[in-house]
């Protein structure tokens, strides 16, 4: 296909020819660009406005994989979405908002496996509905701790990223040594709000799996260290 080879392109210009060494063992990114865009094609959804395809995409990886591409996301993750544009404009699809894609770690995919996860993200989306409308970011957020040793605990927050971790100059202070000092945050991603664990020891946990990031909904809940966390819209 085209727009993967011209993905891979761009890659090798990016690392100066280390591309193949880079990425000699696990996943490849040559491999993550083929899924998505067959994620891409079979998401398609027909509107009067014409076709649309997802632009939400996680990427769902082993533990080594995720560790290892990790770094070198703040490469990767744009030339990933400008697949996804690509694909899009050479077609003649839409999007509701800009295709955003997002890492997660994942600790039953043994490594050299993944998944992708893509979905049309709007304010009545058949896939992936959220309660808040889109296209502007709520005025702020809150976060309860509903669950743990530390239940009651809770934040309002307005300015972005919301940290939170052990250490005394995170925003939401977690009292719990399994909670790593700089343990996760929430940052905003166009209209979405995204939680994205900072490297933690034991992990930030989002539906009983390890997640490296997710995206978050009004209601959504989730554990650092002890704590079961719920995410609200303020």
């Amino acid at each position: 296909m085209g727009i993967v080879r011209d993905f891979e392109k761009r890659l090798e210009g990016l690392f100066e020819g280390a591309f193949s060494r880079l990425f000699k063992v696990g996943v490849h990114p040559v491999e993550i660009a083929k899924r998505i865009t067959r994620e891409a094609e079979a998401g398609k959804q027909v509107s009067t406005g014409g076709v649309i395809i997802p632009n939400l995409y996680e990427i769902s990886l082993s533990t080594p994989d995720f560790e290892r591409i990790s770094q070198f996301r703040e490469s990767l993750l744009p030339e990933l979405e400008k697949l996804v544009l690509d694909l899009a404009r050479r077609n003649g699809y839409t999007f509701l908002s800009r295709p955003n894609i997002l890492l997660a770690s994942r600790e039953n995919l043994p490594e050299g496996r993944f998944e992708v996860e893509a979905r049309v993200t709007s304010p009545g989306g058949a896939t992936a509905p959220t309660p808040a409308p889109r296209g502007r970011v709520p005025a702020g957020i809150r976060l309860t701790v509903d669950g743990g040793p530390l239940k009651g605990l809770t934040l309002e927050a307005k300015d972005f990223p919301v940290r939170l971790g052990r250490a005394e100059d995170n925003d939401l202070v977690l009292e719990d040594p399994r909670v790593s000092r700089h343990h996760a945050l929430i940052r905003t991603q166009g209209e979405l709000f995204i939680l994205e664990d900072l490297g933690s020891t034991n992990g930030t946990f989002f539906g009983g799996r390890r997640v490296g990031a997710r995206v978050l909904d009004d209601g959504d809940r989730f554990n650092i260290g002890g704590s079961e966390i719920l995410f609200s819209l303020a």
